[in-house]
């Protein structure tokens, strides 16, 4: 699965609980640029430790496969919203 791409609009602060509206891909692509941003920050407040930190999608790593169980109807979806 690749990853959305981060949503154009970054993080929409004012509407964390989905009140204003909710797209569920641009909920989990800020989820996952929200992550990326912690771990930098993590990262910079760690680094005179000599503590590493790091952050990526599971599809990233070899042997994973995030996709293998879902059922024929959401790949479908993933694939039309080009995730797959």
């Amino acid at each position: 699965m690749q990853a959305p791409s981060k949503p154009k609009e970054g993080i929409t602060f004012d509407n964390l609980d989905g009140r204003r509206f909710y797209k569920p891909f641009t909920f989990y692509g800020q989820s996952k640029l929200a992550t990326a941003v912690f771990a930098k920050e993590l990262s910079r407040r760690l680094a005179g430790r000599g503590i590493a930190v790091n952050s990526l999608h599971p599809s990233a790593t070899r042997g994973t496969n995030p996709n293998g169980n879902l059922g024929l109807p959401f790949r479908l979806i993933l694939s039309m919203h080009n995730c797959s």
